[in-house]
């Protein structure tokens, strides 16, 4: 994924160049865009299998590159939450109106509502299971056992996200706008693990990379209600997912063998439905 990496780097240095040369504060500050509505996101804390014995393996033959061929174990998944949401977001900029070819390219950056999950997770960082064996007692406490009778901590997970995207395709017209793009930001984020009544884990205001993509369609409800509170409303739907092993969530639960923990990664998708309206921070001239 590392192509993938360089894109984002190479698409945000080029908004900035563009942002700094093209646009006044004043231009793109107004206008902005509040939107809120439902989402329905699908949620996972994994480990690598590749991680398993606390050493990152590698593949030789592709330059050294994590080798995560072999899957991964999922701790905790939450596929059915349902939420309200809220954003700020500038408008969608596109980099060029005229150029034929940079017309298609657009960018915007986004503030997200802050999120709070719950949940437990199972068989992190080991099963909890023991043997006079060493050997034997590695094995009992792989990853992704899902014993019954197996470790269980209790998590609280909280994050605000910051990003920019870079949309690498994008379409609009007067009724309707769509884009595919690139996200790039911060996430700030509390981590808390609880087992057995007792704090193991308590991160606070920790920042990670945001790394993502998005599927952006909006639709332009306000035509049907000219000078009203209405107009300029768009309705909005969003896929976005950021599932890379990259950048793992910082914790410090101890495994029962006393090798070293694996890092714990987490996933999000979500869809998003909701309503996007304009709105003018400063009052445009008046010929």
């Amino acid at each position: 994924m590392n192509w993938f990496i360089y894109l984002i780097k190479f698409c945000l240095l080029l908004i900035l160049v563009f942002f700094s040369s093209c646009q006044t504060i004043e231009s793109f500050l107004s206008p902005i865009f509040i939107t809120a509505g439902i989402e329905n996101l699908e949620l996972k804390f994994v480990t690598k299998n590749s991680d398993r014995f606390g050493v990152k393996k590698t593949d030789l033959t592709s330059n050294n590159k994590f080798d995560i061929s072999k899957g991964e174990d999922v701790h905790a998944k939450d596929t059915s939450t349902t939420r309200g949401y809220y954003t700020i977001d500038s408008s969608i900029s596109q980099i060029s109106k005229t150029n034929p070819f940079l017309r298609y390219f657009a960018y915007s950056f986004t503030l997200d509502s802050p999120r709070i999950f719950r949940g437990t997770l199972k068989d992190y960082p080991s099963t909890g299971l023991m043997d006079s064996d060493p050997i034997k007692a590695y094995f009992l406490n792989i990853s992704n056992n899902n014993v019954f009778y197996g470790r269980r901590i209790n998590y609280t997970y909280e994050d605000t996200r910051l990003f920019a995207t870079l949309y690498l395709g994008y379409f609009d017209s007067l009724k309707w706008y769509v884009g595919y793009g690139v996200d790039a930001g911060q996430i700030k984020y509390n981590f808390q693990l609880i087992e057995n009544k007792v704090l193991v884990t308590d991160v606070v205001s920790k920042y990670r990379p945001l790394l993502g993509q998005t599927l952006l369609i909006g639709y332009n409800i306000g035509q049907f209600f000219p000078n009203s509170i209405l107009e300029n409303t768009f309705l909005y739907i969003k896929v976005v997912g950021s599932s890379f092993y990259r950048h793992p969530l910082t914790n410090s639960v101890q495994r029962e063998d006393g090798l070293p923990t694996e890092p714990l990664y987490l996933h999000t998708n979500f869809i998003r439905l909701g309503i996007r309206k304009e709105i003018e921070l400063i009052s445009k001239k008046k010929n």
